[in-house]
Order: structure tokens, then sequence, then C-alpha cells
């Protein structure tokens, strides 16, 4: 059973949102979602830090502490350059993938499966952030990638179902308008 509020006058009238809410400077749904999967709205976003770090990798000097990097042990305070850099260089998940493939190989499959199906072993990792540092470093442009058409799919959402529809009807609408000037000629 629903209870009936106290205040019967509350569901006669139009209720407005709160001030913020009207002037779009709060969105309180957003902080209610924050808090539900209990995370901390203070925290740095993960972009603004990666722009940081490439930044930094980059050259630039930026002022900075290095509390935030992999490698600063809070017991001494002090910057360890070699687990830092065994970050940059990804040595931290070069480990991972020799501890699954001796512990766990079905698990070292699947997590690693792309990894595998690339031809990359733990042992080469290091050389290729070494090869892509030196690319970035050589051309920092972003290249535009092809992205490919997925078919229509009822579970897929349907941004994308509409977005393969509309290509399918604009090539439908090239070839009608290709076979029309044929035929007039």
């Amino acid at each position: 059973l629903l209870q009936s509020p106290k205040i019967k006058c509350l569901l006669k009238r139009f209720q407005v949102k709160f001030k913020r809410r009207r002037a779009g400077k709060t969105d309180y749904r957003a902080r209610i979602r924050l808090i539900n999967q209990d995370k901390n709205k203070y925290n740095t976003p993960k972009y603004r830090f990666v722009v940081r770090q490439g930044v930094l990798d980059g050259g630039l000097e930026i002022p900075h502490s290095e509390k935030r990097f992999a490698g600063f042990s809070k017991d001494s305070k002090q910057l360890d350059a070699e687990g830092h850099r065994k970050y940059i260089y990804g040595g931290h998940v070069a480990s991972n993938m020799t501890g699954f493939m001796e512990d766990e190989p079905e698990k070292y499959q699947s997590l690693f499966s792309l990894y595998l199906k690339k031809g990359l072993e733990s042992e080469n990792l290091e050389a290729l952030y070494k090869k892509v540092h030196a690319a970035t470093r050589a051309d920092p442009t972003p290249k535009k990638s092809e992205k490919q058409l997925l078919g229509f799919n009822r579970y897929r959402r349907a941004a994308e179902n509409k977005n393969f529809l509309n290509k399918k009807k604009l090539n439908r609408i090239q070839l009608k308008t290709v076979h029309f000037k044929f035929t007039i000629n």
C-alpha cells in the first residue's frame, strides 16, 4: 500500500524544481549517481591525469607533485624512477602476463587474447612501447580510422541501427539515381 501524503496541497499545485536546477547550474541526479557508485566527486578525472602524464613524457616542464605517479612510496616520500619507468613501458602488464601464464593458462588465454592474436609476448612489450613513443614523437597528429559499418541487429543500440539503415538507404538512392540517369540516356 502507498502512503498518502500528509499535505494535500503538495498534490494540487505545480512543483517547481530547485533554483539551481532551474538555472541549469546543478544536476542533482548526477551527484546521487556518483554516491550510488561509491565515487568521490573530488577525484582527478582520468583524462586530465593521462594528458598531464603524456605532456610530461613529451618533455614539457609543468609544475606538479610526484605523489600521484606510479612508483611513489608514501613511506620514504620518494619517487622510484625505475618503478615509474616500468609503468610507462608496460612492465606491470608484462608481469601480469607472465603471472597468469604460469598460474592460470586458461585465464591468460581469455584476458590477453588480443595480445596473443597480434603476436605480443611479455618479453617484447617494452620494445613495442618504445616504438609507439618514438612514432608519437615523430608525428603526434591523430590518424582517422575507418569505422566498420555494422549490420542491423535488434539487440544493438538504436543509434547504431539507425546509422546503418540510413547508410543503406543512401546507397539505394544513389543506385536508383544512377539507374534513372542511365535509362534516360
